[in-house]
C-alpha cells in the first residue's frame, strides 16, 4: 500500500515517488525486478486526464517509480494508477497496480 495520497496545488509539477518494495517482497516467488511502469491519471468521473497531468515518462529505480505530477484544478480529486510489471527468467511476469489518490488544493484559497 503506498501513502494514503499527494496533496499538490495547480501549478506546482513535482516528481514524485510510489515504492513497490513491499508488493514486490510479497510475492511467492522471490527475484523478480521492475521491466516496465505506466502511470496514468483520472478524474473523479473516470476520464482519463493523463495527459494533461504526467510530465514526461515515467521512470523506475529498483522498487520505486517515479512519475511527475502537474496542472489539475483546485478542489479537485484525481486518481493516478501506477502499474508495474515485474519479470523474473523462467517466471510468469507479474502486474502489479497501485492508486494513489492526488488532491488538488490551492494554497490561501477558502
Amino acid at each position: 500500500m503506498i501513502k494514503t495520497y499527494y496533496q499538490k496545488q495547480p501549478s506546482e509539477q513535482e516528481t514524485v515517488k510510489i515504492s513497490f518494495s513491499r508488493r514486490m517482497a510479497s510475492l511467492v516467488v522471490s527475484g523478480y525486478a521492475i521491466y516496465s511502469v505506466e502511470v496514468k491519471v483520472y478524474d473523479s468521473e473516470g476520464t482519463e486526464v493523463s495527459s494533461t497531468m504526467v510530465e514526461g515518462t515515467p521512470s523506475f529505480s529498483g522498487t520505486d517509480v517515479y512519475a511527475t505530477i502537474k496542472a489539475g484544478t483546485n478542489g479537485a480529486n484525481y486518481y493516478a494508477r501506477v502499474k508495474v510489471t515485474a519479470t523474473k527468467d523462467g517466471a510468469v511476469n507479474q502486474i502489479l497496480e497501485e492508486d494513489l489518490l492526488v488532491r488538488v488544493v490551492q494554497d490561501g484559497v477558502s
